[in-house]
């Protein structure tokens, strides 16, 4: 797990310096966790909105103004349900924009890894960017959403795919069935 964080660390980076917007990288850093620097990226940006929607604290049930207590960095639990519900509705409004990575990112940020899923596999057509998601998300390669994606997903595209990466015949494919079958 440590070398696939690393991994995402570097895609993370690397999208954000290309522009040097944090839009591009939000939905990495929200799969890994790791907010303080994203915030810190918004703030950079100059996008006050969004780096302060991201500071609430989302720990606490009860709402408290960001002036009445001290700089929270970012929490993803979302224990309180108004934040969610605000996160989740940026995430759909992005979608009507076709802003499909900022919208799995807010998906995420509501607690919604489902969502945010299928918004990259049907909208963004990057099934590897949504298992590395749940990887990440969910911490281990057996969690609920990865094994539903592994299975309704890849296998079914492996099966059909003429491509030589993903096609039956390929070690690939083999590989994933196998470990597709080990979690039964």
């Amino acid at each position: 797990m440590p070398c696939l964080i690393h991994a995402f660390v570097i895609v993370a980076k690397t999208h954000y310096l290309e522009k040097k917007d944090p839009n591009d990288c939000a939905l990495y850093y929200v799969a890994m966790k790791k907010l303080s620097g994203l915030v810190r990226l918004f703030e950079i940006a100059e996008e006050k909105v969004v780096a302060g929607f991201l500071k609430n604290d989302f720990t606490n049930p009860k709402y408290v103004s960001p002036s009445d207590r001290p700089i929270v960095l970012f929490s993803l639990t979302f224990a309180s349900s108004r934040y969610k519900t605000a996160a989740l509705s940026n995430a759909y409004k992005l979608m009507s924009q076709h802003r499909f990575m900022l919208a799995a990112t807010f998906f995420l940020i509501g607690d919604s890894l489902k969502n945010a899923v299928s918004v990259c596999i049907d909208k963004l057509d990057d099934f590897m960017l949504a298992l590395f998601i749940c990887r990440l998300y969910e911490g281990s390669q057996k969690g609920d959403v990865f094994r539903s994606v592994l299975e309704t997903t890849i296998l079914p595209r492996a099966k059909a795919s003429k491509e030589l990466e993903l096609g039956q015949d390929s070690p690939i494919f083999h590989s994933l069935s196998f470990f597709s079958s080990s979690f039964s």
